[in-house]
């Protein structure tokens, strides 16, 4: 659609006040700190902190002195505007159906890949050499898995992640993830873990990453090389882990945290700050 048939969709639902609106075609969201030439994103900030292409429009929230860009939609709530647009703009057919696959329905894998014929894969998820999947595991689209893999029975990879913004009525609204999951080279990840993707940009697992099973790892995440993740860890979105991390069995860590590199957080430690690089973290539930 081009951005005035968006703002035409978008306006009943969100509220708008301003606008100012070029005519380019819009395929897609992106975040305002990767913008994409014919996408749509939003900011809170007063001022722009990214230089924009042409062709991009921004849904920006009312704030007097607020520096505008050339294409932008003013509303009220720029987050639940965004919900919107992913709606529109980028959201998985609800009913679609994976199918049990073997390694020649897949579009990419590599010949030497096993996948088992009881895991469902996407068509284009991209799987590398001598990368193991096994039964009931669930990839889904846009998950790029690297060489010398495990994905052990169960484990769902790319998703749909938690994400929701409350419109003027209070209801929670769903912002879609489209951004996808990288998964580097000899990484393994348990049975029944799931790994969610990205809102606009892909979450990332970096090389030689272990995650136990029962592993939760929210959206928007991305986690170092070599860190080792044990049982029933729940990693939620925007984390940031570095590398050669350990986490322990039951840990929580609360959104937009950052791990420095080398840090140990210990069994059942709840995280709600930054843990710095080869700090110690012990904090039990009370």
């Amino acid at each position: 659609m081009n951005n005035v048939e968006f703002f035409e969709a978008l306006s009943p639902r969100v509220g708008t006040l301003r606008k100012k609106l070029g005519n380019f075609e819009i395929s897609g969201v992106c975040s305002i700190s990767a913008p994409k030439t014919g996408h749509v994103c939003f900011t809170q900030s007063f001022f722009l902190e990214t230089e924009l292409p042409d062709n991009i429009l921004v849904l920006v929230e009312p704030k007097e002195g607020a520096q505008l860009p050339e294409n932008f939609i003013e509303v009220t709530n720029a987050r639940l505007a965004f919900a919107v647009a992913t709606e529109l703009l980028s959201a998985p057919p609800l009913l679609e159906k994976l199918p049990h696959t073997a390694p020649s329905d897949v579009a990419s894998p590599h010949a030497s890949c096993k996948i088992s014929p009881l895991a469902s894969v996407a068509a284009n998820a991209r799987i590398g050499e001598n990368t193991i999947i096994e039964a009931f595991c669930t990839i889904y689209s846009d998950v790029e898995i690297g060489a010398g893999c495990y994905i052990k029975s169960g484990a769902r990879l790319g998703g749909q992640g938690f994400g929701f913004e409350r419109d003027t009525d209070g209801v929670p609204r769903r912002i879609w993830h489209s951004g996808g999951l990288r998964i580097g080279n000899n990484v393994e990840i348990g049975c029944n873990s799931i790994v969610c993707a990205g809102t606009v940009d892909a979450s990332e697992i970096h090389d030689h990453v272990k995650i136990d099973d029962n592993v939760l790892v929210a959206h928007n995440c991305t986690i170092g090389s070599r860190t080792m993740i044990a049982g029933c860890a729940e990693i939620s979105g925007s984390v940031i882990i570095g590398q050669d991390v350990w986490i322990g069995p039951q840990a929580t860590i609360s959104n937009k945290i950052f791990i420095g590199d080398g840090a140990s957080i210990i069994i059942g430690s709840v995280v709600a700050r930054h843990v710095k690089p080869n700090e110690t973290f012990a904090k039990i539930r009370s």
